[in-house]
Order: C-alpha cells, then sequence, then structure tokens
C-alpha cells in the first residue's frame, strides 16, 4: 500500500513539475509549457494536423511573446486608461463572463449526469455520422471528340493490360496516359463520399476494397476510365467519448432549463398583447411580458432587426430563449461564486489583454492605411502581363484589389513594428523551441 502512495505521489510531483516547465522568458516575464497546452486546446485539430504539432506550438509560442511586448509598449503609453477603451471594455466584459461559463466551466468543471450525456449523443447520433469514403486514382481516356467510343476503349484497355497485378504503376500509367485534369497528380482524384461523382463510376469505385482496380474499364459521359482504390473506409459513428465535449455545453443548458423551470409561452408571442407573459422562469420568480422582451430587444440590435425577429414566430421563440437563458447562465454563476475563482480570474484578465492588445494594434500600430490609384492600376499591370494574366478588371474588382494592398500594407506595417519591439527586448527561448526563433538581446 506504502509503495502505491509513493509512486501516486512521485506521479502527481512529476505532472506538477512539468506544469512549471518554463519555455522561455521576455525579461522577467516567463512563459510556461502549459500555457501553450492551453492554447493548444483552443485549436481545432485539423489546424494541428495540417502543420504539425510542433510547427504549431512554435507560432503559439511567437503569439504569446509578441502579446507581451504590445502589452508592455501599450502599457508604456498609457492606451489601457483611455477612458473610450475603458468603456468598450466595460460593454464587452459581459460577454465575456458569459463565454467563460459556457466555453470553459461547463466544459471542464460542470457536474453533468454521464447519461444524460449518453441519451443526447443517442437522440443527435445521426449528426455523428461518418460517411463510407474512398481514396481513389483514374486513368481517363476521352472519348467524342478526338477518337471514337471504339477507339477510345480500346485503348483504355491496352492501358489495363500495362497494369500491374498489385497496381503499384497505376499512377505512373495516369500520368503517362490519362487525359483528365488530374493526370499530373497520378490521377489522384482523393478522398470522396457518395453523391460527389458521376454514378456509373461512383458505384464500382465503391464496389472494390483497398488495393484493388476495375478490372474492365468504366464507361461515363467523359468517356472510359479505369479506377485504382488506395483506401477504403467504412461508413459509421463518432463514439461517444469523442463527441463527449460538444454535448456538455447543450446537455447543461437543458439541465438548466429544467431546474430553473424555464417556460416559452409561444401564444404570448404571437397574441400582439404588450402586457401577454411571453416567458415565465420559476426558479427568478420572473414572468416576462412581450414588452419586457421588446425593450430587451432593443438593447441588442437595432428596430429594423427586432422587428423581422419578433414577426418570424420561431425566430422570436429562439431568440427569447438566449435572452433568458443570459439571465439563468448569470444566476448560476452566482450560486456556485464562478466570479471569485481563480480559474475565472485568470480568464477574464487574460480577455482583457487580448482585447487591450487586439484594440491597440487597429488603433494604433496599424491604423488607417493609404492606398493610391498609382499602386492599384501597377497592381493590375502586373496581373494581366502574367502568363494567365486577366484582361479587363471590373470597378468592383478595383475596389476588392484596393482592399487587398492596404491588408498587404497593414500585415507589413505589423510585423515590421513587432520586428522593431524584439529587437528592443531580452527573448530567450529555450533549445525545444529555437529551430524558427533567435535570443534577442
Amino acid at each position: 500500500m506504502r509503495k502505491i502512495l509513493v509512486f501516486v505521489m512521485a506521479s502527481l510531483l512529476f505532472i506538477s513539475c512539468a506544469k512549471k516547465v518554463e519555455v522561455a522568458n521576455v525579461g522577467d516575464q516567463r512563459i510556461f509549457e502549459k500555457d501553450i497546452e492551453a492554447k493548444m486546446q483552443e485549436l481545432n485539430q485539423g489546424v494541428i494536423k495540417q502543420y504539425g504539432e510542433k510547427e504549431v506550438k512554435k507560432r503559439i509560442l511567437d503569439s504569446l511573446i509578441t502579446r507581451i511586448l504590445l502589452l508592455r509598449d501599450l502599457k508604456d503609453k498609457d492606451y489601457d486608461k483611455n477612458e473610450e477603451i475603458i468603456d468598450s471594455w466595460e460593454n464587452m466584459k459581459e460577454d465575456y463572463k458569459l463565454s467563460y461559463f459556457t466555453n470553459k466551466y461547463i466544459k471542464n468543471k460542470a457536474d453533468i449526469d454521464q447519461d444524460k450525456l449518453k441519451e443526447e449523443y443517442e437522440q443527435r447520433k445521426e449528426q455523428f455520422k461518418i460517411p463510407e469514403k474512398i481514396k481513389a486514382s483514374h486513368i481517363l481516356i476521352k472519348s467524342g471528340e478526338k477518337r471514337t467510343d471504339e477507339e477510345a476503349k480500346k485503348k483504355i484497355n491496352e492501358i489495363k493490360d500495362k497494369i500491374k497485378k498489385d497496381g503499384s504503376n497505376f499512377k505512373e500509367l495516369a500520368k503517362e496516359y490519362s487525359e483528365g485534369p488530374s493526370a499530373k497528380k497520378g490521377g489522384d482524384l482523393g478522398y470522396f463520399s457518395r453523391g460527389r461523382m458521376v454514378k456509373s463510376f461512383e458505384d464500382k469505385a465503391f464496389s472494390l476494397k483497398k488495393g484493388e482496380f476495375t478490372q474492365e474499364p468504366v464507361k461515363t459521359k467523359f468517356g472510359y476510365h479505369l479506377i485504382y482504390v488506395e483506401d477504403h473506409q467504412k461508413g459509421g459513428y463518432k463514439k461517444f467519448k469523442e463527441v463527449a465535449d460538444s454535448l456538455k455545453g447543450e446537455t447543461y443548458r437543458e439541465m438548466l432549463k429544467e431546474e430553473y423551470g424555464l417556460n416559452i409561452k409561444n401564444d404570448g408571442l404571437t397574441a400582439g398583447d404588450e402586457n401577454a407573459v411571453v416567458a415565465s422562469v420559476e426558479k427568478l420568480n420572473l414572468e416576462y411580458t412581450l414588452s419586457d422582451y421588446k425593450k430587451e430587444l432593443a438593447n441588442y440590435m437595432d428596430n429594423k432587426r427586432a422587428s423581422r425577429i419578433l414577426n418570424n414566430p420561431k425566430a422570436a421563440s429562439n431568440t427569447l430563449e438566449q435572452i433568458l437563458m443570459r439571465k439563468i447562465y448569470e444566476d448560476k454563476m452566482k450560486e456556485l461564486d464562478i466570479y471569485s475563482s481563480e480559474n475565472y480570474r485568470e480568464y477574464m484578465n487574460d480577455q482583457k489583454d487580448e482585447f487591450l492588445v487586439n484594440s491597440y494594434v487597429q488603433n494604433e500600430v496599424i491604423g488607417e492605411v493609404n492606398v493610391t490609384d498609382k499602386e492599384v492600376d501597377q497592381y493590375i499591370s502586373y496581373l494581366k502581363n502574367r502568363k494567365d494574366g486577366v484582361s479587363n478588371i471590373t470597378e468592383q474588382q478595383k475596389r476588392s484589389l484596393k482592399q487587398r494592398i492596404a491588408r498587404t500594407k497593414q500585415i507589413r506595417q505589423y510585423r515590421s513594428y513587432v520586428d522593431q519591439l524584439k529587437s528592443k527586448a531580452n527573448i530567450n527561448i529555450k533549445d525545444k523551441y529555437k529551430d524558427n526563433q533567435s535570443n534577442q538581446n
């Protein structure tokens, strides 16, 4: 028993130390591995897969260093004490409070019955359906223009006879003989599910197993095809554990609606009587009239948009529920004493820093960028002189080009400003993250 206890304590100590691994410092301000991991959790897995975990972590570290430098810079200039900026933050604060509750607390801390989560999973299972898909390549020999149908069929059969039994030379033959747009890529069509290709092509392709190719050419309106399937993934459903986190928000919302006794009265919404009760929240002793609802809508949108919502029964009901759920969330946060928690304070401080940096960059670092007509004309001339150059540019396209040039100048201006800040700062980065970074003193 004692050995187990020692092992557990050692493991906890290791985890604790791992969280405090320093990866960089900007002067006396340190950045830890846990800071990077926290940002990684916010990213879509597709992004990580596309660029690779190592590269993504380096970019996150660079963004954290940049934010520290910009925060110091804006505070040196008392930008954070500007009354307009303070007012803007105060106006946005409520949204960030609710964002913490819905995106952080519910996902990581809320007590949610697993049975309810599984029930939600079963009810929404079709949303988690994984379609059957294949990765295929093809060789196309066209018929109709250059050759007759018989000539095309003869040629595709000649190519078929050259394919090795294991299909290992299929892509080479596709590059040499295929007349389709994917020929340069060895006929590679990538992954696709049913409904994406011509039916006769699709039916044959999905009948093949991984590593198989068609023994007879397939006829379509384009000509004759030979198909090779590199991968064949059967359809199914995402497992409960894969989607459990995504279900927590909606499940907890339904739990709170039940706990608070939220009742939307759709007949009151359509009655037109200002004093008609359109909703009630039992736990809050709240009865909500149509007049209350209209006043609340005025806090979020202009009269024209509010009128459109009120004239659409479904939109009116959904929007009303969202407004009342805000009140329920706020009450629940007070009940759980979330406002005094360290995690909440850290989150709000982080969001405020992010707000200040974004505002500072937009208003002070970048600001207004001027693009002259001469610059636009030079860019148009460049486009026209390219091999695939355009012939005519419309006024709308000109405006789009002007915006693109402005955005390019803003990015250059931003990068130049950040580089200046980095050149003056004492930045030390640990070896693990040094590939694309350099110490600056």
